[in-house]
């Protein structure tokens, strides 16, 4: 497995799209954190201004790195080659997780070391870079059970275009209003279904409530990749 995911990292490093969208989401952080230490508005502070441009960045990032762990799977029968030289089916899986983690950690550190250079140079206070960092983090740790959710419908419909588009919808949120929309059901109004959803357990979990953290796992890490790993056994792929 580990030389499954070292190959499939060597292949992606050399993309030029993957390091043409990483220039262009630090430009993103660059342009904005400079726009915000330069054109201060009163009723904003330079966090929630610089802070503002994450949620961009966190979904260009990860159509970023959906497609590029996912895209050319079955395009490229990657898959039938991993299987024939005898990797299953759960160290496929369990082996595009460890990848989505460490382009993520990559991401997460190039953008934190520009946000901490450019924060300094500006004077920002250190509570604030804490906070902006703290915020950044945030942000991709929902990014990874977002992800997590697509590679599902990745492998059970083997579409890497139908996986992109549950990504997409949960970062923008949709998926999350439709849960919490279920709560104007007169019948279904007292189980605060909106305490459950990603976004929800993680704002409970930053507030102190770390007894959510084995739900959020469990539920939106643990059982999406047990129910990839059963889907993609349930799949006869194409010789």
């Amino acid at each position: 497995m580990i030389n499954c995911i070292k190959a499939d990292l060597f292949r992606i490093i050399k993309k030029k799209s993957i390091m043409v969208l990483l220039l262009v989401q630090c430009l993103i952080i660059i342009g904005t954190g400079i726009a915000a230490f330069k054109f201060s508005i009163p009723e904003f502070s330079t966090v929630s201004l610089w802070s503002g441009s994450f949620s961009t960045i966190a979904l260009l990032n990860g159509i970023a790195i959906f497609i590029a762990i996912f895209k050319n799977d079955f395009k490229s029968r990657a898959l039938q080659t991993a299987i024939g030289f005898g990797v299953s089916r759960t160290k496929i899986i369990l082996s595009r997780f460890i990848e989505m983690i460490l382009l993520l950690a990559l991401h997460l550190a190039i953008y934190s070391i520009i946000i901490i250079l450019m924060a300094t140079v500006g004077h920002m206070p250190m509570a604030d870079i804490k906070e902006l960092l703290k915020l950044l983090w945030v942000e991709r740790m929902a990014m990874v059970f977002y992800l997590i959710l697509g590679m599902i419908f990745v492998y059970a419909f083997e579409a890497t275009t139908v996986g992109l588009i549950v990504y997409i919808c949960a970062t923008l949120s949709v998926i999350d209003l439709l849960i919490v929309s279920i709560n104007f059901i007169p019948a279904l109004k007292n189980l605060k279904l909106g305490e459950y959803t990603i976004t929800g357990l993680i704002d409970q979990i930053m507030e102190g409530h770390l007894k959510m953290w084995p739900v959020l796992i469990i539920g939106y890490g643990v059982v999406p990749i047990v129910i990839s790993i059963l889907a993609f056994r349930k799949k006869e792929l194409e010789i």
